[in-house]
């Protein structure tokens, strides 16, 4: 079948969209909205019509899209969704939500109108605040390992070989009491090891070598 679509099913298509459908005038008035441009932005059927289109943006917005707009009315183009821009819509109640839009022209006798396709992109854009949000957790744990497997090398490795040492040298003490001592150092490096050891990792049950003390199983 060519040719254009018969007028009822063309407007059955528009009523029937899953995006808000404006048609806005040279000068910035809302000619029609379908159902589903009135509902996203909370209007009663047939109240948008007669509006002007900056009303659907917060306040902030408005003077840099009239400004946008002006441009486009002097440099009409299709320009399709996707590329980039999100802005954010105002309902009526002055809630606000993410938005994307697609213009079009289309040329009439009193000028050329722009038909403007809205798309709530609220879901896509918490998607990606929880895909923000995972990166950022996943950067923290990388960081957290790279800084343990750094302290197990320049900590808790030179204090492991500190204590070996002073274990070895223990077996050659000849005066008792100096042994004991060195038996308690050795016993204070295995509760440092094992405290920065929970520092780094949270919980006692550790995956690194063990303290001094396994030199000889204690």
């Amino acid at each position: 079948m060519t040719g254009a679509l018969p007028d009822d099913l063309a407007a059955a298509i528009v009523e029937g969209a899953p995006d808000g459908i404006l048609v806005v005038d040279p000068e910035g008035h809302i000619l029609s909205a379908n159902p589903r441009a009135e509902a996203l932005f909370g209007y009663e059927a047939g109240t948008l019509a007669g509006l002007e289109v900056e009303r659907l943006l917060p306040a902030a917005l408005r003077s840099v899209h009239e400004r946008h707009r002006m441009h486009f009315a002097a440099d009409p183009h299709t320009r399709p969704m996707g590329i980039g821009l999100t802005l954010h819509g105002e309902r009526r109640d002055r809630s606000t939500f993410p938005i994307e839009i697609a213009l079009s022209p289309l040329r009439a006798a009193t000028g050329v109108n722009v038909v403007a396709i809205v798309r709530d992109v609220t879901d896509r854009e918490e998607a990606a605040a929880r895909l923000r949000a995972t990166q950022h957790d996943l950067a923290i744990v990388a960081e957290s390992e790279r800084i343990a497997r750094e302290l197990h090398d320049t900590v808790i490795q030179p204090l492991f070989a500190v204590g070996i040492t002073i274990q070895a040298l223990e077996q050659r003490a000849t005066e008792p009491d100096v042994a004991e001592r060195m038996r308690w150092v050795v016993e204070r490096l295995d509760e440092i090891v094992e405290e920065v050891r929970r520092a780094i990792f949270g919980r006692g049950n550790l995956s690194f070598d063990d303290g001094p003390g396994a030199a000889d199983g204690g």
